[in-house]
């Protein structure tokens, strides 16, 4: 299925969810502190922070503004996954970063020693509206991106950036790609 194709499909269908995650950083040994999950019309049907259950290093609290005294007394991956793999089962889940939120995922299962059966498992489809963002954007006779900041998205779509929480917030974030999907549907009806 083209890009044009699939933004107006997420953007229709009742059973399109968006997630993101915040984390305690980029590496192996990182975990999910903050997960959102909301539905096409910004209805949110899960938001938590989440006790990594190691500590949250300078330069993630920076980008986020989450600490570890936010997340002390918060539930662990392993207390809020029976809960999120409900929440996205049978869904069309979309990420702005597929790739990095799922591997943030299996990250904190491990991390708390729980088995996480991945979307498919759950009998969901995973999605990476980066990536079809990228392939939209590409030029003619351009090399397709491979990352694309959805700051950046935001602004190509006209966005008004008052409307959202902070950058980097599970919340703000997930809105903003619901928007994104939104416009860009928009843009290539008929």
């Amino acid at each position: 299925m083209n890009p044009h194709d699939l933004f107006k499909l997420w953007s229709s269908s009742p059973s399109m969810v968006v997630v993101d995650t915040e984390t305690s950083g980029l590496t192996i040994q990182s975990g999910i502190i903050e997960i959102t999950i909301m539905e096409g019309s910004k209805t949110v049907l899960f938001n938590q922070r989440i006790n990594p259950l190691h500590p949250i290093p300078a330069e993630a609290t920076q980008i986020h503004g989450i600490t570890d005294t936010d997340v002390a007394g918060c539930p662990t991956w392993k207390d809020l996954l029976p809960q999120i793999s409900e929440v996205l089962a049978g869904r069309k889940v979309v990420f702005w970063n597929e790739e990095f939120d799922t591997r943030m995922m299996f990250q904190s299962s491990h991390q708390n020693g729980v088995v996480w059966p991945g979307i498919k498992g759950m009998g969901a489809t995973s999605h990476c509206a980066m990536k079809e963002y990228a392939k939209l954007m590409t030029l003619p006779g351009q090399k397709e991106a491979k990352f694309f900041k959805l700051l950046k998205a935001c602004q190509l779509e006209k966005l008004d950036p008052s409307l959202y929480g902070a950058a980097h917030s599970s919340i703000g974030d997930c809105q903003r790609v619901v928007d994104v999907i939104h416009a860009v549907a928009a843009r290539w009806e008929g």
